[in-house]
């Protein structure tokens, strides 16, 4: 837990980058980062962390797909165990897959959290929401949606940008 904490605090950038990224976090994009706090530590408390780490200024917390006592959880019909929330800082990601499909759904899910620096108060109403409702529609029309596709493009942008390899999610 002290990790995720640190993890919140730390800056990407450098300079007066460095500067207007720390004080948007807690401005511009306040809300989503208290829901992504919330989010993350009811995960910590009910023992469904496999594992924390910081990815490019975010922070993605890695869920096991079974409880406490090993049982699964249960799933919804159309939201597979391959899933995906992102709230700010915070990249809540789970599911039994490969390294290489899990960094893939971390990397999209990082698509978000740059859209959540642009969009700010307003992401969670115009792309969060939208999100939810799409993916419980299932993956097909889910994908098919704007916010999703803007999200795949930013961060691939991104990671091209810095030079970083990016897995396209398909």
């Amino acid at each position: 837990m002290k990790d995720l904490f640190r993890a919140f605090f730390t800056i990407p950038e450098s300079g007066w980058l460095g500067v207007w990224f720390f004080i948007s976090r807690f401005t511009w994009e306040l809300p989503q980062h208290i829901l992504g706090l919330a989010f993350s530590l009811s995960t910590i408390l009910a023992g469904l962390v496999k594992e924390i780490y910081y990815f490019n200024g975010s922070i993605v917390v890695l869920r096991n797909i079974t409880g406490k006592k090993g049982e699964r959880l249960r799933r919804n019909k159309n939201l597979s165990y391959l899933t995906g929330v992102s709230l700010g800082t915070f990249l809540c990601v789970g599911g039994r897959a490969s390294k290489h499909r899990l960094l893939a759904i971390s990397q999209h899910e990082f698509g978000h959290y740059l859209q959540s620096r642009r969009w700010g108060w307003f992401y969670l109403i115009c792309i969060g929401l939208p999100s939810i409702v799409s993916a419980s529609q299932g993956p097909t029309f889910h994908r098919s949606m704007w916010w999703e596709k803007n999200a795949n493009h930013l961060s691939e942008n991104y990671h091209l940008a810095k030079e970083l390899h990016y897995i396209a999610l398909r």
